[in-house]
């Protein structure tokens, strides 16, 4: 059910409420003659606007979901960048050094060739 309440009419204050109930889909009588009514066209027109406002939002929560994942996803990989001129940066950098030097030889160490 669609309800439209006017205030302002005419250049007057006027309390109009009009109310449309929306037909569901395939109720259609072939043997009656199609009303075509200003009142008939404003219906048809808020329904294409409802039709489009309900797609707005889901496009709006999928952006939404969208950005949650993303931001999951940034908040499962934080790392800090730290310089290696500070204290703590020069430790990081070392401890990472160690990590890649504990690390096994890749393959494309092993298949050099010597000469």
């Amino acid at each position: 059910r669609i309800e439209l309440i006017y205030h302002f009419e005419d250049h007057r204050f006027a309390s109009l409420k009009r109310s449309f109930i929306k037909p569901q889909e395939g109720q259609v009588d072939p043997s009656e003659k199609p009303l075509i009514t200003y009142l008939k066209d404003m219906l048809v027109d808020l329904m294409r606007d409802e039709e489009k406002v309900v797609r707005q939002i889901e496009a709006s929560k999928q952006e939404v979901r969208d950005i949650l994942a993303y931001r999951e996803q940034e908040e499962k990989d934080v790392q800090l960048k730290f310089s290696t001129q500070t204290t703590t940066g020069a430790a990081m950098a070392r401890r990472q050094r160690q990590e890649m030097e504990h690390l096994p030889p890749t393959s494309s160490r092993n298949t050099m060739k010597r000469c």
